[in-house]
């Protein structure tokens, strides 16, 4: 098969997957990290600037925003358009970067595809390019990212060549300092961690010392440089960005009063993770594919580790030492960012936001493995290639229902029905400037700020706070069966009254239980 026509198949395969989102729900969903995004842009939109004083603004970067605006204009869409529709199906463009990187990487065309096709299966990776947010694009950024290092190594020689790759890594390492200073100053650390590491495999063997001083050499380039534009960024380009420093300081406090025991009040985030799926047994089986591949690529990493650390026994490739290091660098990350979550410096999510980049270093070392194993029995041959296409079908299909938090496993619901915004709607004309509590979560809060394009509203919606002050409550046919579902009590008493019905949802008020009580 060609490497066109195996392309076209991951395009494809990428866009049913993009479009089983919107078929799901029918553009019926709202998210946390989407509806953030939606309000950003609509500042964006609404002024004219990146940084808009006196509105929302998302303070570690505005590439999204400025382009999501500029598809608005470009195509004539409206923006909670952009966010419900285009978004998901936007994740076709990651396959582009992804396949020329790993096809770069691995030195072949089905060792690319290959890779592609175990990175676009990873549910942690899914669910952020799924989304309304910048991560499809800074992802997608960070793999091209990845194709000009490893390329513009294997061509020193051919200075025009090199120096138009050099000029582009940089432009490219800069977008995405603009699309999340944060995550890209995760990346270049991850460099730097690399760094180290081909230092330390090039102490123990002489061939590895020839292969890794260039590489060392440009490494440090690449760290050095992409420090400084962030340094201009956060201080000098995109002043909001600010905030990140506050936030590094709060992940060392607290990172550090976890190891000493000091803080009195702390949860670990991953005791809560049974209960946003419908068993634990569950949650194994629709992140299996973020297992298998973490699991095989560690023993695969650990055994090449021995090889070149404790029997002497070099890379053969520059590429190849490069993945190594790379590897090693974001597991570390990964590793470092389970305490950080534990410690509560963050959202409590780091780990999810870190994976998808590491799986990104572990699909093409999964894949050589597999094109490595040749058997040479045609049979058998035939019966594995079978196996493998049944492996990576049922993956594909758990892998979709985590990300889109398919309701029928998961307790983290994400679609809404319309008779829920219809009431939020009669709520904005008759309740104005009262309080209206809507769910145990934020669901129909994200929904509403999708749904609107974080239009502003003359209502204070709330989700699942304290509910001694709310007098108005939202209580839809979705409500109730998450209630069923979780446990959860609705926050009603049995003698309040409703002052809307739709058929989907209605409205609750509590019953006065003073004369001045409303």
């Amino acid at each position: 098969m060609s490497a066109r026509a195996q392309l076209a198949i991951l395009l494809v395969a990428a866009g049913l997957i993009g479009l089983y989102t919107l078929l799901r729900y029918g553009g019926h969903w709202g998210e946390g990290d989407t509806s953030t995004f939606t309000r950003a842009i609509r500042s964006v939109a609404d002024t004219g600037r990146i940084a808009p004083d006196d509105r929302f603004v998302y303070g570690s970067g505005y590439n999204y925003p400025s382009l999501v605006v500029f598809l608005m204009h470009l195509c004539r869409i409206n923006l909670s358009d952009v966010q419900i529709y285009a978004a998901p199906l936007l994740v076709v463009w990651l396959v582009i970067p992804a396949w020329l990187a790993y096809r770069e990487i691995t030195g072949s065309t089905r060792g690319a595809t290959l890779a592609t096709a175990i990175l676009i299966i990873q549910p942690e990776l899914l669910f952020a390019v799924l989304r309304g947010t910048h991560e499809k694009f800074t992802r997608g950024m960070m793999l091209l990212c990845l194709f000009l290092l490893f390329r513009s190594l294997r061509i020193p020689h051919h200075p025009a060549r090199f120096t138009a790759l050099v000029i582009t890594f940089y432009l490219m390492g800069y977008a995405i300092i603009t699309s999340n200073n944060l995550m890209a100053t995760s990346f270049t650390v991850a460099i730097g961690l690399a760094l180290v590491l081909i230092w330390m495999v090039s102490r123990r063997e002489q061939v590895t010392a020839r292969l890794s001083k260039p590489t060392l050499t440009r490494l440090g380039y690449v760290v050095a440089t992409l420090l400084v534009l962030a340094f201009l960024f956060i201080f000098y380009a995109y002043t909001p960005a600010h905030h990140s420093l506050l936030m590094m300081e709060s992940i060392w406090e607290r990172v550090l009063s976890m190891l000493l025991n000091v803080e009195a009040e702390r949860t670990n985030p991953y005791t809560i993770m049974g209960n946003l799926w419908i068993n634990p047994a569950v949650y194994m089986l629709v992140s299996l594919a973020n297992w298998l591949l973490l699991g095989s690529t560690a023993l695969l990493w650990m055994g090449q580790s021995f090889q070149w650390l404790l029997r002497g026994k070099g890379p053969a490739t520059t590429h190849e030492l490069l993945l190594w290091a790379f590897y090693g660098a974001f597991a570390f990350q990964g590793a470092l960012s389970v305490g950080i979550d534990i410690s509560g410096a963050l959202a409590a999510n780091l780990q999810h936001r870190i994976f998808p980049s590491f799986a990104m270093l572990a699909a093409p070392i999964a894949a050589r493995a597999i094109i490595d194993w040749r058997p040479t029995n045609l049979r058998i041959g035939r019966l594995a290639n079978a196996g493998l296409a049944l492996v990576f079908g049922f993956l594909t299909i758990m892998s979709v229902l985590k990300a889109t938090n398919e309701p029928m496993v998961s307790n983290k619901w994400l679609f809404y029905v319309p008779g829920e915004l219809q009431a939020v709607a009669w709520s904005e004309e008759h309740l104005i400037y009262r309080t209206l509590w809507t769910e145990f979560d934020e669901r129909i809060f994200a929904a509403v700020r999708v749904g609107n394009g974080a239009s502003d509203i003359q209502l204070n919606i709330i989700p699942n706070l304290e509910t001694n002050i709310v007098r108005d409550f939202l209580i839809s046919d979705v409500t109730r069966w998450r209630s069923e579902r979780t446990g959860d009590i609705i926050p009603i008493e049995a003698d309040s009254l409703i002052t809307y019905d739709n058929g989907q949802a209605q409205i609750y008020h509590l019953r006065p239980q003073t004369p001045y009580q409303p």
